[in-house]
């Protein structure tokens, strides 16, 4: 019974606590004050705007890696003259904790920011690194939960960030033989990357490339992936939940969204597969041979233009394409639609949902067409 009691009374105190609060708020605003101005918050001892706290700089003579480990920080890396490094910190932590310490070990420099241990409310830190612009070895970054900045133009060996939380903005063009991009929660804004291997990976999150060139792969968990141009020998384009937007693409491509639409200009590969789960696919230009693929949403191609046989399938959704190549063979099947276009057909039932056409001789391509539920249009360009 008392335990009731006392359990009772805890009640009443914590909203007693709750209304006086609410009460000053309204009495602040009724007077004309701001009750969550700064002055609350002058003996906070992170409050205000950045300053800078720490300045070093160390020589890069004979340096292979450059490691930037900051944990909450963002990180800006700038481009620019001389020969050495400087990095920057700044804070709006007034005491000063937790500050990077730079440290040199065969043939690499490392730049950390340690583990920040705060209770409540952490405070802002920035991470400035001045990069010269003769650096040609590896730049490796980590933060644990900010943006990463890129300004000036990048000629690296290897170029790798890695973030937890945070958007990556790069501004000018990055040039290296390896490129690592990795986010687990945060958008990638990129202007342009040439290199021989890429490898552009995030978890959640939109990544919007201006130009791209090089082999690798581009993946998205649950977020949309847009490139306006897509330059190389090979490309791995996914995501799980997303749409996926890219202008021009040459080279080997190999390109799939769970739950989205392909939506691609020019398409010029040696050989292709594209698949859609649930969304459509819609083409500008497609040249190649290969598979194409759409579980649930239509199959809609302005030009094809075939240097090899071709399948393609749309379970639910119809089959609509212009076809600029001569001797090919086709054959077209639907459980339930029509089957028509410019080109001449046979209908191999009295349905008409089997046909086949030739073009030409008929001899060099095959061209296999197919939907459960959806008509089938083939136009001779």
């Amino acid at each position: 019974m008392n335990s009731n009691k006392t359990y009772q009374m805890i009640q009443l105190g914590l909203l007693l606590v709750i209304l006086i609060g609410l009460g000053s708020v309204m009495i602040s605003w009724a007077t004309g004050h701001n009750p969550f101005s700064n002055n609350l918050l002058k003996g906070v001892p992170f409050n205000g705007p950045l300053e800078k706290v720490k300045e070093e700089t160390c020589a890069l003579e004979a340096i292979e890696i450059l490691e930037l480990d900051v944990n909450l920080a963002d990180v800006e890396v700038n481009v620019g003259e001389g020969s050495d490094l400087k990095v920057v910190e700044s804070t709006n932590d007034k005491e000063k904790r937790d500050l990077f310490e730079i440290s040199q070990s065969a043939g690499r420099i490392l730049v950390k920011r340690p583990n920040s241990h705060y209770f409540g409310i952490e405070p802002q830190h920035k991470i400035e690194i001045w990069l010269p612009s003769s650096y040609r070895s590896a730049l490796m970054i980590t933060t644990s939960s900010g943006d990463i900045n890129l300004n000036g133009v990048l000629e690296l060996e290897k170029l790798e960030t890695t973030q937890s939380s945070g958007n990556l903005v790069g501004r000018e063009a990055i040039k290296a033989k390896e490129v690592q991009l990795t986010t687990s929660s945060g958008d990638k804004r990129l202007e342009g990357i040439e290199t021989d291997t890429y490898e552009v990976t995030s978890s959640s999150g939109t990544t919007i490339i201006k130009s791209l060139k090089g082999k690798g792969s581009c993946m998205a968990s649950s977020g949309e992936i847009e490139i306006n141009s897509l330059i190389g020998e090979a490309h791995e384009i996914y995501t799980s939940s997303g749409q996926i937007t890219i202008g021009e693409i040459e080279g080997e491509l190999e390109m799939e969204a769970s739950s989205g639409d392909l939506k691609l200009g020019t398409v010029i590969g040696e050989s292709w597969r594209l698949r859609t789960t649930s969304g459509e696919i819609i083409m500008k230009a497609l040249e190649g041979k290969g598979n194409c693929e759409s579980s649930s949403g239509d199959i809609e191609i302005e030009e094809l233009r075939l240097t090899g046989d071709a399948q393609f399938t749309a379970t639910s959704g119809k089959i609509e394409m212009g076809l600029k190549t001569s001797n090919t063979t086709i054959r077209a099947n639907t459980s339930s639609g029509d089957i028509k276009g410019s080109i001449v057909w046979n209908y191999e039932d009295k349905r008409e949902t089997e046909a086949n056409a030739q073009l030409g001789n008929g001899a060099e391509y095959k061209l296999e067409l197919k939907t459960s539920s959806g008509s089938i249009r083939v136009d001779e360009k």
